[in-house]
């Protein structure tokens, strides 16, 4: 019997120092973007916004109808009256430069209908 006691408190110290890690899906400060206005497959019309948000952006540039404008302060948004341009689908495009230099782009279909 006293052979198995070092043996018991051994797996008990083992099992102790076991421990339930979890991790979170992101880190807290990562990198993240997406358009909050307009929304895939919206009909918009009147004075609008195109806006991106998200976090550690240090600018974005706007794309649409082959120009390219940027916003390198918050909110990140271009303003758009959607008269000048005929009804139908349209696309947006962002290109998000974040604060440590990396980037991401992505594009948003939405409808005119004025």
């Amino acid at each position: 019997m006293k052979k198995f006691i070092p043996f018991v408190i051994v797996i008990l110290i083992l099992l102790s120092a076991c421990e339930e890690k979890t991790t979170e899906a992101a880190s807290p400060g990562a990198n993240e973007s997406h358009f909050s206005y307009p929304t895939q497959g919206i009909n918009v019309s009147g004075n609008i916004h195109f806006t991106v948000t998200g976090t550690n952006i240090d600018k974005v540039h706007f794309g649409w109808f082959g120009n390219w404008t940027v916003d390198e302060t918050e909110p990140y948004r271009r303003f758009c009256v959607t008269s000048n341009y005929s009804n139908g689908e349209h696309t947006i495009r962002a290109s998000v430069v974040f604060d440590d230099g990396s980037s991401t782009s992505f594009t948003v279909d939405f409808w005119i209908n004025n």
